[in-house]
């Protein structure tokens, strides 16, 4: 397994990429060469591509790999990827930058999971901003953005009801959260990696990781 090859240096068969992606990214702006190559080697499955790294200045459009990522994973439905997608990172932040931008390309589709504590001080505090700080066409796009967000939010009381994870998973392949919160013992009791077992995984901000 990968795992074994990463922490105990075990033989992985090799394998060359039984396919190669098509790019589905329906926005108006297309991607450059560079985030056309990193897209198409996330999503490749030859051996060589079981681990890759994407590195790049603030602005270069990382978040972007990640959205077109999930379209195209999506679009592919013969890639041998597995299930679903899991989009993790260190903070709470990184992992609302990548929702936000999903929800942006129009993709809805996801599911994040999020600490009761964390949910609490996001929306009081996004509440206050939009309310004090923001102009009422910003305020408008915010609010409609959050909306979309919150309809995808699984708070982390709800992880013991294993009916209702199912529910509100609600059949997504493509789940975010924290490395913190997927480590959690809950999440595993809860039963969630029966029903969106971690085959491809995306870790954005990864120099942040201790």
């Amino acid at each position: 397994s990968l795992p074994a090859w990463i922490f105990l240096g075990h033989t992985l068969p090799r394998s060359s990429a039984t396919s190669r992606a098509t790019i589905y990214f329906p926005t108006p702006r297309s991607l450059n060469s560079s985030q056309t190559a990193a897209v198409q080697r996330i999503l490749s499955d030859a051996s060589s591509d079981r681990v890759c790294l994407i590195q790049g200045p603030p602005g270069t459009g990382k978040t972007t790999v990640i959205a077109a990522s999930v379209h195209s994973f999506l679009a592919n439905p013969m890639l041998n990827l597995g299930s679903s997608m899991w989009l993790i990172a260190q903070s709470n932040v990184a992992v609302k930058n990548i929702a936000e931008k999903l929800v942006e390309t129009n993709f809805l589709e996801f599911r994040l999971l999020v600490s009761l504590d964390f949910h609490f001080d996001w929306y009081t505090i996004l509440a206050h901003y939009i309310r004090v700080q923001l102009g009422l066409t910003t305020a408008v796009r915010h609010e409609h953005l959050y909306t979309k967000i919150e309809d995808n939010t699984i708070r982390s009381d709800r992880y013991s009801n294993m009916q209702d994870m199912m529910r509100r998973l609600d059949g997504s392949r493509v789940i975010l959260c924290t490395l913190s919160m997927l480590s959690h013992p809950f999440l595993k009791a809860s039963g969630i990696f029966r029903i969106a077992p971690i085959n491809t995984v995306i870790v954005d901000e990864a120099s942040q990781i201790e």
